[in-house]
């Protein structure tokens, strides 16, 4: 199925055979039981776009689901995705994080690819621009992972209130300062 699959998606004939050399066993069965072939061949376009170590994350609503409960996956060429580096990141963003699935992606003749898969429920309450909230997550968590902004709690703040993670790094900051000032010091 996923030969037939990759023949007519976007490779095209000439790439197809050489997609399925490399990509021949590569897939363990747990995948193919949780993923229809053409989530199969969409992640193996996904894996030939990255380089080694580079990361790609995807944030998606499951056809058939609650409107806050979501799918977000990392794919990765190199060694596994550690949890403890996504959880805090993932919880700092306000989700709760109830299911996860990793998958190894041996492809024939390069180094291993991961996969993680992650189900995640957004929080009660109002979520403020859902039409750009999955935009919104992707780029803060990158930023989190990268190092560019703190894993803290402000990063719900993306979820619940609409912000982009830049916006979020400038008001904790203020808050920090506030924090801070001689103004905001009791004494007793």
């Amino acid at each position: 199925e996923f030969r037939r699959v990759l023949f007519r998606s976007r490779v095209g004939v000439l790439k197809a055979p050489e997609l399925l050399k490399s990509y021949r066993g590569a897939f363990a069965e747990g995948f193919k039981e949780d993923f229809e072939p053409s989530h199969g061949v969409e992640d193996a376009l996904l894996l030939e776009s990255l380089e080694p170590g580079e990361l790609s994350i995807r944030l998606r609503a499951p056809v058939v689901s609650d409107s806050r409960d979501l799918r977000f996956s990392m794919a990765r060429i190199g060694p596994a995705i550690s949890l403890t580096e996504v959880l805090p990141i993932l919880q700092g963003l306000g989700v709760e994080v109830v299911d996860e699935h990793p998958y190894e992606i041996r492809r024939s003749g390069q180094e291993a690819a991961r996969i993680v898969e992650f189900g995640v429920v957004l929080p009660q309450g109002n979520i403020y621009a859902y039409e750009t909230l999955f935009a919104r997550f992707r780029e803060a968590f990158k930023a989190c992972w990268n190092g560019r902004c703190e894993v803290d709690a402000f990063n719900g703040l993306v979820v619940s209130a609409g912000l982009r993670w830049e916006e979020v790094v400038i008001r904790s900051e203020e808050h920090t300062s506030e924090l801070q000032s001689p103004d905001h010091l009791v004494c007793r």
